[in-house]
């Protein structure tokens, strides 16, 4: 199974509902991830770009951090999509890395007693991740042609790029 060559840390998270979700269904969902990220003591970044009853939002949240690195963002992506259903889907379980920790410790007391046992989620397949990504380089591809014969210097070229996808 192609799926199994993944095993990476992710600070994003991409939720996505099927289309049709009712605008009080967005809502709803919306303020459980503002709340959510408060009551962990997080901070969201951006409240100003969140639109409750838009079918796409992007939520920057502050985490804390012990050490410091130039290879992890120091804050969580929420990204969640209201419009299209992710096919094909696959079941996957998703550990933290406290939990491979504390099992590679013999810490299964701990684990127990903080429900950190991984969990089963329907994640989109590996396939259809790599379809996407394609199509993004497609798109950056393209946009950076567009750009580049309407005279922008490399430098801003490659920032707007980065803007637009990331």
């Amino acid at each position: 199974m192609l799926s199994c060559v993944i095993d990476r840390f992710s600070e994003d998270i991409d939720v996505n509902l099927a289309e049709g979700t009712s605008q009080n269904r967005k809502k709803n969902f919306k303020d459980y991830v503002i709340r959510t990220a408060e009551e962990l003591g997080l901070r969201l970044t951006n409240p100003e770009n969140i639109v409750r009853w838009d079918n796409y939002n992007n939520y920057h949240i502050d985490y804390p951090t012990l050490f410091p690195s130039g290879s992890v963002r120091q804050e969580l992506l929420v990204e969640a999509v209201f419009r299209i259903s992710s096919f094909p889907t696959e079941t996957m379980p998703a550990a933290s890395m406290i939990y491979d920790y504390l099992q590679s410790n013999g810490e299964s007391e701990l684990i127990e007693k903080y429900d950190l046992a991984p969990f089963n989620i329907p994640v989109q397949s590996l396939e259809r991740t790599f379809i996407d990504k394609v199509y993004a380089l497609c798109d950056y591809y393209v946009w950076m042609r567009r750009a580049t014969a309407a005279g922008l210097s490399p430098s801003v070229r490659i920032a707007r790029c980065k803007n637009r996808i990331t």
